[in-house]
């Protein structure tokens, strides 16, 4: 539909309507997993809106092109947080400056600058209060939530994650839902919750494996990987964390470079520590043959042992 609007709009004199298109479609892309013409998208829209006395949509932009630059290119990500957080301050809204300094919260966790990312996020969160804007106080929970999981304090990270999963279920907002789940995924893995593992990954992956964002399948397997490690099928971790490094090779999405990259390899050598080496080959070799598909599949068997509790269009 975005793309029929974008289509259209190039015919008409409206530049801000088609700038607003540009960038849902580079969101939409974004949300997918295309990140490269979620960027063209989002830059093409932007140049538009600068051409016109548009700053609130203008400040919107940015923070969009931050969002598809962060997890390749943190320093351009950077620029366009700042540029969307000047914007937002000159007109003295709010919402959009929370935004854009959870933006660069994100880009401080990820670089392990954990205290400026706590004072980034928690005032983003005072902002977001202030305007009782519920989809903006629960990103700002479940990214507190993460900022306390990378930092190993899943006492903290619990609540922050419940809180916020609890407020994006009642919106219906499933990409955030997925995302608040993952974490809950992780904090019960490390903590030994067999039970709660699966519950939220098992959730987490029916959701990713419907949107198709092989960076986000690819998060989801690795942390079934790790969790089929710990009931003790290492052979299966082994076939999955495999067919992660498959996925993301065959869609050219980079492996993460912080904490959970670490997580990863210290499963990956518990791995291969717990398996003989002729069957962690034979292993691997499975996990690389794996279509997208058939790799969620896989872990859904892995989790469940009942791949049709997936959605039809996955299986």
């Amino acid at each position: 539909l975005v793309s029929e609007s974008v289509s259209r709009l190039r015919n008409l004199d409206d530049r801000r309507s088609l700038a607003l298109s540009l960038i849902q479609l580079g969101l939409t892309e974004l949300y997918q997993g295309d990140r490269p013409s979620s960027r063209g998208h989002m830059r093409e829209g932007i140049a538009l809106l600068e051409s016109i006395d548009e700053p609130w949509n203008l400040g919107l932009g940015h923070f969009a092109l931050g969002e598809a630059l962060a997890p390749d290119d943190p320093d351009a990500a950077r620029t366009a947080y700042q540029r969307s957080l000047a914007v937002y301050r000159s007109i003295g809204d709010p919402w959009g400056i929370a935004h854009a300094l959870t933006g660069l919260g994100g880009l401080a966790m990820r670089a392990r600058d954990y205290p400026a990312a706590r004072a980034l996020f928690t005032e983003g969160l005072e902002l977001r209060r202030s305007i009782d804007n519920p989809g903006a106080i629960a990103t700002s929970l479940v990214s507190l939530g993460e900022l306390a999981r990378r930092e190993g304090d899943d006492a903290t990270a619990a609540p922050f994650l419940n809180e916020g999963l609890e407020r994006f279920r009642a919106l219906g907002d499933t990409e955030h839902v997925a995302w608040a789940l993952y974490n809950l995924g992780m904090v019960a893995v490390r903590r030994g919750d067999i039970e709660a593992a699966v519950a939220a990954l098992s959730e987490g992956l029916a959701i990713r494996s419907t949107q198709g964002n092989p960076a986000e399948i690819a998060k989801t397997l690795a942390a079934i990987a790790r969790l089929a490690l710990l009931t003790g099928a290492a052979e299966r971790a082994a076939t999955l964390r495999s067919a992660v490094d498959a996925i993301r090779a065959t869609s050219g999405t980079a492996a993460p470079t912080d904490e959970d990259w670490d997580d990863e390899q210290r499963a990956a050598a518990l791995i291969r520590a717990a398996l003989d080496p002729l069957v962690a080959s034979s292993a691997e070799s499975s996990g690389r043959s794996l279509s997208l598909d058939r790799a969620v599949i896989f872990a859904a068997e892995t989790l469940w042992g009942f791949p049709h509790l997936l959605p039809s269009s996955t299986v």
